[in-house]
């Protein structure tokens, strides 16, 4: 870390994305896409040197991710990636950073058991639907054995053998919620125990201040720097109740939940918690998170992610229809199939539109089994014909989807700020619906805008049979929708990703200097 000077400006930025999780690619993820334009943005205005750190586990990915920084050499000489194995070894600004021999290899060990553990359970998921039937099968052979042999007169092998094994499927059955977390929570233990990452940052590190995601929060608390903490949401604290409900959305909630036990050691050390609208700071971070002082909270309102050039780079309506087995007009909505989605009161106003004699198709990009409650009313309504699932897609099949569609549809029951998604489809001057809710209308409060009059058409985010009728509008005058959306389009579209990074490198600035 460097010295203090008169100076308080940063002159070392640390990124952490160190979840000692196996992550995903990283580029179609709305938080590492805000990294990464932030990032960017902040090393074209500044001069600015970045570490990147993230567990070797996932160094391939990250390096991914920053690819396009990394490629241009006016940037890639500023950037550096540090693992827990290299340790900002081969990092130049920090040369001597003493012997670290034993460090190291204790670091390549965790590696490489967590890669070791990472195999086995992959391994056994994939032969999961078989575990059951081999189980059995051992079971049988085992009692087989023991009668055809007399096994019990001496040594009763076969009934030692199924009696445990007959009680483990029993338990796994009746209490498979109760296991699947404790499983859960086992399994986050193992990779904190090998999380070698925040002792490797706090004796190797340059950076002045490091920029944590909310959801890395349980692994960046022990970081002994300035910390600015990205608090986007605390959505699995607020709406818990969905989230045990949903079917598949128990680790998330684990994870979520530790989050907001962690949060508070961060406010107790002085970390700065930045909310992308006030309703947020509020509600979630002064709210939830006990301690936290306000004079260490702020907001910085997110802007729309378009890619330069995008436009030319779409594929025609009918290509794109043809990709995804279109058969027509359609709503389109991007996202994760998650409970504050509100995905069901869509499904429930596409259901309506559909029985008024409209001819539609919903595209989404979740899975609806991960709700049980979509799954459920979509198999029972008859919905799934029209529903049409695409999976993971590129950027450029995204916004292509976004042009071509009659509408986008945004229902959530809360964002962290004004959706994205509403604003990529204005990007691509496509009408938007979205659910009135309290960070849409104080986006556009800030901007002047009256929400009663601004031309984006609202509903009430439980309100089935409105979202309807607005839909079956917007069908009926798609051209009008579009033209009294310009004003709001134009407005938010205005502000860009320059201004964000004038608005997070004054609050670096003014952190530091605070501190100094």
């Amino acid at each position: 870390m460097r010295q203090k000077t008169g100076d308080s400006k940063p002159e070392v930025l640390g990124i952490w994305i160190g979840s000692p999780s196996r992550l995903p690619s990283l580029q179609r993820e709305g938080i590492f896409r805000f990294l990464f334009n932030l990032v960017k943005h902040l090393m074209l205005s500044y001069p600015l040197r970045i570490e990147v750190w993230c567990q070797e586990l996932n160094l391939p990915r990250v390096r991914e991710l920053f690819s396009e920084l990394s490629a241009v050499p006016e940037f890639g000489e500023r950037i550096v990636f540090c693992t827990e194995m290299n340790a900002c070894g081969r990092d130049p600004w920090n040369p001597g950073a003493g012997r670290r021999s034993f460090f190291l290899g204790l670091a390549a060990l965790a590696h490489h058991l967590k890669i070791g553990i990472f195999f086995l359970k992959d391994t056994v998921q994939k032969s999961r639907p078989f575990l059951l039937p081999a189980g059995f099968l051992l079971a049988v052979s085992a009692v087989y054995l023991a009668l055809r042999f007399h096994l019990w007169e001496s040594l009763p092998l076969g009934i030692w053998f199924f009696t445990p094994l007959a009680f483990l499927v029993v338990l796994l059955l009746v209490f498979r919620a109760r296991l699947e977390w404790l499983l859960v929570w086992a399994w986050d233990l193992f990779k904190q125990t090998l999380n070698l990452l925040p002792r490797a940052a706090n004796r190797y590190s340059a950076a002045d201040c490091f920029l944590v995601q909310n959801f890395d929060m349980a692994n960046a608390w022990k970081i002994e720097r300035l910390k600015v903490i990205n608090l986007h949401d605390l959505y699995t604290t607020e709406f818990a109740s969905l989230f045990r409900t949903s079917g598949r959305s128990l680790r998330l909630l684990f994870q979520g939940q530790k989050a907001a036990r962690y949060a508070a050691r961060l406010a107790a050390d002085g970390s700065y918690f930045v909310s992308n609208s006030d309703h947020i700071r509020r509600t979630h971070a002064l709210a939830l998170i006990p301690g936290l002082d306000e004079k260490n909270t702020g907001v910085i309102f997110l802007p729309a992610i378009i890619p330069e050039g995008i436009g030319l780079r779409l594929a025609t309506r009918e290509a794109v229809l043809a990709a995804f087995r279109i058969p027509g007009e359609y709503a389109f909505y991007p996202t994760h199939i998650r409970p504050y989605k509100n995905i069901l009161t869509l499904l429930k106003a596409f259901h309506i539109v559909l029985a008024s004699g409209h001819e539609l198709s919903l595209v989404l990009t979740g899975n609806l089994a991960d709700d049980a409650a979509c799954l459920a009313f979509a198999r029972g309504s008859g919905l799934e014909k029209k529903i049409i699932l695409t999976g993971e897609i590129s950027e450029v099949e995204m916004y292509g989807l976004y042009r071509h569609a009659a509408l986008a549809v945004v229902p959530t029951l809360s964002e962290g700020g004004f959706p994205w998604q509403a604003l990529e489809a204005m990007a691509m001057e496509t009408p938007v619906i979205v659910s009135r809710i309290p960070v849409v209308e104080e986006r556009l409060r800030y901007h002047g805008l009256p929400p009663e009059a601004c031309g984006l058409p609202m509903f009430e985010p439980h309100d089935e049979k409105a979202l309807a009728q607005k839909i079956i509008q917007v069908l009926a005058q798609r051209a009008q929708a579009g033209s009294e959306q310009k004003l709001v389009r134009e407005t938010l579209l205005a502000y860009d990703w320059r201004q964000l990074g004038e608005r997070y490198f004054r609050l670096f600035s003014r952190l530091l200097e605070r501190e100094s």
